[in-house]
């Protein structure tokens, strides 16, 4: 929001709290946690076309005391995270840079800073293309309800520990030169100290658990994507990625968890997407999407295995009953495909659902 001396600020409070079945073994009650993630930003215009700002925030996690009877009660640990970013932005008509330094510090098991520098720069030329390039940095507090909702097979014995990214720069170029048709080209590269990779274990109750190791590690990536409407009543893209990496050294002690081998265990080394919408009738919108992962292998039984690449086709046909109500139904893997996202656990065959979207 502006005021009227044409100072911008804008802020927000989150909050969630949840809790899990089962622990590590099947007559724990697993972890409950409450999550707040509070967020602003100010930022004071001068000259002609200078703003200089600075957003922050904290975050806070506080689990409930759990004794799963291996000598502690305190094995998930609150966390606070503090991070401030004063920063300066620089536009004109055509240009946008915006400068500026990320300041983060944990409270945890083991107190953590990051310093890492911040930019954005966008620059629009021939009048459809723009070039555009992002470093960012900081504190990942890779915190409770984003780790299971992103693997629910980790380990319920602990959880995952933050990371540190010095730095973070991704760039590219997009045009929509042709009227219709639009393309972008992009890469990048991220390091990240301490970046968790998951790998089998288990636990007295739970035979295969996704155990947590940690390394410092690179990761890159570098590929294009197109879409285009040339075509009557579709909207069509594609896009493919090569991803490489660089994992330097085990960080937690636990080599034997992923063997001599220092490699990206469970991460892919290609990707390809394609997405298809056809709006041929009045309020239908119909749907094809079609994603791969290629090249993953993890460590199992003391040596690499190589994963099934992931290769999935859906299916989604949604109509608009009226500007605020929807009804849809989605068939997914179509192609029956038995991949694992994470090792031994096969995904689901062919599955059917659907329901309504309520809009306010």
């Amino acid at each position: 929001k502006e005021s009227e001396d044409g100072i911008n600020y804008s802020g927000n409070v989150r909050y969630n709290r949840f809790t899990t079945k089962y622990g590590p073994h099947i007559d724990y009650d697993g972890v409950s946690a409450n999550l707040i993630d509070a967020r602003v930003d100010v930022a004071f215009p001068f000259l002609s076309s200078f703003k200089a700002g600075v957003r922050g925030g904290v975050f806070y996690q506080g689990a409930d005391k759990v004794d799963y009877g291996v000598g502690s009660d305190d094995l998930f640990h609150n966390l606070t995270v503090l991070n401030a970013n004063p920063y300066i932005n620089i536009g004109g008509d055509n240009f946008l840079l915006s400068l500026g330094v990320n300041l983060a510090h944990a409270f945890d098991f083991n107190d953590k800073t990051q310093i890492a520098p911040t930019a954005k720069i966008k620059w629009n030329f021939e009048e459809k293309s723009m070039f555009y390039l992002n470093v960012d940095g900081g504190v990942n507090n890779n915190n409770l309800l984003y780790i299971f909702r992103e693997n629910k097979y980790v380990n319920p014995y602990d959880r995952i520990a933050i990371s540190r990214t010095p730095y973070d720069i991704k760039a590219g170029v997009k045009s929509a030169v042709i009227n219709g048709f639009e393309f972008d080209i992009f890469g990048g590269y991220k390091y990240t100290k301490n970046q968790y990779l998951y790998v089998p274990g288990n636990t007295s109750s739970w035979y295969n658990v996704s155990d947590a190791m940690y390394a410092d590690m690179g990761a890159g990536h570098f590929g294009g994507s197109i879409r285009t409407k040339l075509i009557p009543y579709t909207d069509l893209s594609l896009g493919a990625t090569g991803l490489f990496y660089n994992v330097k050294k085990y960080t937690d002690e636990n080599e034997y968890n992923g063997g001599r081998e220092k490699k990206p265990w469970g991460l892919p080394t290609i990707k390809f997407a394609f997405n298809a919408d056809f709006t041929f009738i009045d309020n239908l919108v119909l749907t094809a999407n079609y994603t791969f992962e290629g090249g993953r292998k993890t460590y199992f039984m003391g040596e690499s295995v190589s994963m099934d690449a992931i290769n999935d086709l859906s299916f989604k046909a949604n109509y608009n009953l009226l500007d605020w109500l929807s009804v849809y139904g989605k068939a997914n893997n179509i192609l029956n495909q038995k991949y694992e996202r994470y090792y031994g656990y096969t995904l689901q065959g062919i599955n059917i659902l659907g329901g309504i979207n309520l809009k306010f």
